[in-house]
C-alpha cells in the first residue's frame, strides 16, 4: 500500500503496528514519524508512537507524546497510564502517581492501574497501601497470581510492574515463565 500511495498515512500507522508486534520499536518509529507528518494531530498514532519510545528507554520523547495526546483526549484512562510510566522511567514518581490517580479516577475497574500504583507505594514502603491495591487489581483480574511480589533490580530500581515479572509464589498450577531474580521483596501475606 505504501508503494502504490506514499502519503496515505493509514498504511503507515498499520506497518508501525506490525513493526511494534514483531518488536521491532525502531522501525516503527519511523512509520509513526511519517504518519504524523501527514497527521500530526492524531492522539492514537501519539499514543503508539509515545509506547514506541517508551519501549526504547526515551521517556522524555514518550512524555511529549502522551501529554499531546491528552491534550486532545483528556478521558481517555490509558493515557494517563501510559503517561505514569514515562514519569517513573524518568524516576518522577510524584507526577506518576497523579497520573495513575488520574486514571484511576476515569476507569477504577483496570487492574494493571492498581498494580502500577502498588509498585509506587512499595518504592515508598506504604506497604498496607501496596496491598490494598494489588488485592484491588487480582479482584478486577482473578487470573493474577495470589502472591505477587515485586523484585528488586539494583540496575533499574524504577522498573514498573509488568518488569518486575509477577510470580505466584503458591504455584496453582500455572505454569509459571517468569523470570528468577533475587532479592524479593514480599508484599503477600499467609
Amino acid at each position: 500500500a505504501i508503494e502504490l500511495e506514499p502519503e496515505y498515512d493509514v498504511a503507515y500507522i498499520h506497518r508501525g503496528s506490525a513493526y511494534s508486534g514483531m518488536d521491532r520499536p525502531e522501525d516503527a518509529l519511523k512509520d509513526y514519524d511519517k504518519a504524523l507528518e501527514m497527521d500530526p494531530t492524531n492522539g492514537d498514532l501519539l499514543k503508539k508512537r509515545g509506547r514506541a519510545y517508551f519501549v526504547l528507554k526515551n521517556a522524555k520523547q514518550a512524555l511529549e507524546d502522551f501529554t499531546a495526546a491528552i491534550k486532545q483526549d483528556n478521558t481517555n484512562p490509558d493515557l494517563y497510564y501510559h503517561r505514569a510510566k514515562a514519569y517513573m522511567q524518568l524516576g518522577d514518581d510524584g507526577q506518576a502517581m497523579a497520573n495513575l490517580e488520574d486514571a484511576i479516577r476515569i476507569n477504577p475497574n483496570q487492574a494493571n492501574f492498581y498494580l502500577a500504583r502498588a509498585f509506587l507505594w512499595h518504592k515508598e514502603g506504604k506497604s498496607i497501601l501496596a496491598r490494598e491495591d494489588i488485592k484491588r487489581a487480582q479482584f478486577f483480574d482473578p487470573s493474577l497470581p495470589k502472591d505477587i511480589r515485586f523484585a528488586t533490580d539494583p540496575k533499574n530500581p524504577d522498573r514498573w510492574y509488568e518488569e518486575t515479572f509477577l510470580t505466584d509464589q503458591n504455584k496453582t498450577g500455572d505454569k509459571d515463565t517468569s523470570e528468577k531474580l533475587e532479592n524479593f521483596t514480599s508484599l503477600g501475606g499467609d
